[in-house]
């Protein structure tokens, strides 16, 4: 049997993408491609420089150092498992604690045969390599052993589901942001977040007015100041528009323990954690905690956090391992989950899709949909998302390919 272990690096140019915390107009990006059984599957890892500790180089060399016979050894052990039917829950631990959880979403955890991925995916100490490892080893095994992917995610709990409306990034500040919503929403997307914080109160006062005026209620909006507010920010920039409706408020201050205060003044205003998740996970992977402990801390994590909803972005967070983790702590508190990305490439956008199809809170619309930063990836060399079509997220749940046993 032949196979072949190759990492790529891609470098990639686009259009500006300029938030209150970064400016990009373009990164390198790992393609990692194993050449197995006849089949390629691959992998992707495209940190974000500024977003958490994780960095290029630190991808790099952890996926260049991966235990090529040790990573063999973990897929055909979890084919095997499923070709005689041995798959239990997918969330990783370390402790079997006392047998299973499985709330409303489906998200559950005891052990799995999926161990041997989640442990390997545990040494590296960037997110983004983790995330490179586990969807190249979990699209291996879901196609090895017959099965889509998300049908493994789910852990058997929950129906995957195989269709969702998908949402888009405006930014505000280029001059035809009215034009590309129009355009959107000719594709069939309906719900749009606005990037906020960047100190120009006056353009996002005006462009909230503008899409209320062109669309009315047919389009659902989104906020994310990205931590640039102060809570006194908040409540001013809320009060001064609180005739817009809004979906939800995400990240509009640096720590969300402080944002009692807005859910009491706003009540009706749903609040989303994002960036902070990731700073939590960075301190708690470090930690060597069993799954039992590590579940506790991030749910303890959320509960102080004041929000409703979780923002799971498996490129930031490490991969389907962390935000397996973090959604079955939001399921216990009741909180919703909406699945993102980090202006990812291709590969890491449709294995997030897979994902949302499997944990998705199915009321909202996960932030999957395509981003000007996926033009440089593809005039890279890799290939366009598959499952974007149009305004919704699709994928036949007979996606697999027979297994060559």
């Amino acid at each position: 049997m032949t196979f072949l272990l190759h990492l790529e690096v891609v470098n990639t140019t686009h259009e500006l993408v300029k938030t209150s915390q970064l400016r990009i107009s373009g990164r390198k990006a790992l393609v990692l491609s194993l050449n197995y059984r006849q089949l390629v599957f691959q992998g992707e890892a495209c940190p974000l420089s500024g977003y958490g500790r994780d960095s290029f180089s630190l991808a790099e060399n952890e996926l260049r150092a991966l235990n090529l016979p040790r990573l063999l050894g973990a897929i055909d052990e979890a084919v095997q498992c499923l070709l005689h039917g041995e798959l239990s829950s997918v969330v990783p631990s370390k402790s079997c604690g006392s047998g299973l959880h499985t709330g409303a979403s489906g998200v559950s955890r005891g052990v799995s045969s999926l161990e041997s991925v989640w442990n390997m995916s545990r040494e590296f100490s960037s997110p983004s390599a983790r995330f490179c490892l586990e969807m190249l080893a979990l699209e291996a095994i879901a196609q090895l052993s017959g099965n889509a992917l998300p049908s493994l995610l789910h852990g058997g709990n929950r129906a995957p589901i195989y269709s969702l409306p998908t949402s888009a990034v405006v930014d505000i500040h280029v001059p035809d942001w009215l034009e590309r919503m129009e355009r959107a929403t000719q594709k069939g997307v309906r719900t749009f977040k606005f990037k906020c914080g960047s100190g120009a109160d006056e353009t996002e006062s005006r462009a909230l007015r503008q899409t209320s005026e062109r669309f009315g209620k047919s389009v659902n909006l989104r906020l994310d100041a990205n931590r640039a507010w102060t809570v006194d920010d908040t409540l001013l920039f809320l009060e001064r528009h609180q005739k817009i409706p809004l979906e939800f408020l995400e990240d509009p201050t640096s720590s969300p323990q402080e944002w009692d205060c807005l859910r009491a003044s706003f009540p009706h205003l749903a609040l989303a954690v994002d960036e902070p998740l990731s700073f939590c996970e960075e301190t708690l992977i470090c930690q060597d905690l069993s799954e039992d402990n590590l579940y506790e801390e991030r749910r303890q994590f959320l509960l102080a956090c004041h929000c409703q909803i979780a923002v799971l972005k498996p490129m930031a967070l490490g991969g389907f391992s962390a935000c397996l983790g973090w959604a079955r702590a939001a399921d216990s508190l009741g909180l919703r989950v909406c699945i993102s990305h980090l202006f990812d490439g291709p590969l890491a956008l449709d294995a997030a899709t897979q994902l949302a199809f499997s944990i998705q809170s199915p009321e909202l619309a996960p932030g999957l949909g395509e981003h000007v930063a996926l033009a440089g990836y593809i005039a890279g060399g890799i290939s366009e998302p598959r499952y974007c079509q149009g305004g919704r997220l699709h994928m036949n749940s007979k996606e697999s390919i027979p297994n060559l046993r």
